[in-house]
């Protein structure tokens, strides 16, 4: 969504979305460090697995995050970490 992570941490500092998992995950992407905790193929596979169950009634939001994995998985960041995702979306902006 084009937010810079340095100002995403800084406004969930202190919020109810505060936590050291999600902290720690932040602090990797400033560094560019994207080795794999979650890699993104899983996360797409997990996903889609999600989607297909769904049938007719697919969530909109897993949808668009499916397209968007897809998207980043074919650009070479499939055993990236899952936050490496943003790295496709910045170079399509």
């Amino acid at each position: 969504m084009g937010a810079d992570s340095a100002k995403l941490a800084e406004a969930i500092e202190g919020g109810p979305l505060d936590a050291r998992l999600a902290d720690a995950k932040l602090h990797k992407m400033e560094r560019g460090d994207f080795d794999a905790e979650v890699p993104l193929e899983w996360a797409l596979k997990d996903v889609d697995l999600a989607l297909l169950a769904a049938n007719n009634d697919r969530p909109p939001m897993l949808s668009v995050l499916s397209h968007q994995w897809r998207a980043a998985v074919d650009h070479g960041h499939a055993r990236e970490d899952v936050s490496a995702a943003r790295l496709a979306l910045s170079s399509h902006q």
